[in-house]
């Protein structure tokens, strides 16, 4: 996808962006994995009010991005269209005359 949307003098830096956004995202799962509340109790009635809160956040984050990215559907679905109805150029084309 990063291919057919990019302008090909930018498909390197794109798929280097994507890259770096994919390492990106493994240190955020290691930091959300260190706000775990330790437990406090013994049972699983005094240990899930820390784990419910937050995983409510998670999941709160979570919920606004999917609302943004739906926002984005029409803009996203107009780039990608373009780009497949865009003709390629030919180089015997380009210097005819017609």
């Amino acid at each position: 996808m990063i291919g057919k949307l990019a302008p090909r003098q930018y498909q390197g830096v794109m798929m280097g962006s994507w890259m770096l956004v994919t390492g990106l995202a493994s240190l955020f799962a290691g930091d959300f994995s260190g706000m775990i509340p330790e437990p406090t109790g013994t049972t699983a009635v005094a240990t899930n009010p820390g784990y419910a809160k937050l995983f409510a956040e998670l999941g709160a984050g979570s919920l606004a991005v999917g609302i943004a990215l739906v926002v984005l559907i029409p803009f996203l679905r107009k780039l990608i269209t373009d780009k497949a109805a865009m003709p390629r150029r030919s180089a015997s084309r380009c210097c005819s005359v017609v």
